[in-house]
């Protein structure tokens, strides 16, 4: 069976965006939104080309025929979880989420 060929189809679950946009709305920061939205694109593009080599995979998925990845964004404070599909050209973002310590941590340490 041959690996698929970019460019991949992305799709985003839904509530897949719920943790990091109410982590940012919670900084309540002007502009957070316009910058999250630049992030999200970026994720959507990157993950159209290069979904296999973007991230570490974590654990196969046998009955999907599915690999899952993680790829922690640490410049940006977010984790993106994902599966690919490996024998058609599909992407499945499950979750984008804050990393601890990170800018977007619900729950930072305080020093």
């Amino acid at each position: 069976m041959p690996t698929p060929r970019p460019p991949f189809r992305v799709s985003f679950l839904p509530g897949c965006f719920t943790p990091i946009v109410g982590a940012a709305a919670r900084l309540n920061l002007p502009g957070i939104t316009s910058e999250l939205q630049l992030v999200f694109t970026s994720i959507e593009t990157t993950l159209s080309q290069i979904p296999r080599t973007w991230g570490d995979p974590q654990r196969n998925y046998t009955g999907m025929n599915a690999t899952q990845y993680v790829r922690h964004m640490v410049s940006d404070g977010i984790r993106v979880e994902y599966l690919v599909h490996n024998s058609e050209p599909v992407v499945i973002v499950r979750s984008i989420s804050p990393i601890e310590g990170g800018p977007f941590d619900p729950n930072p340490k305080s020093t």
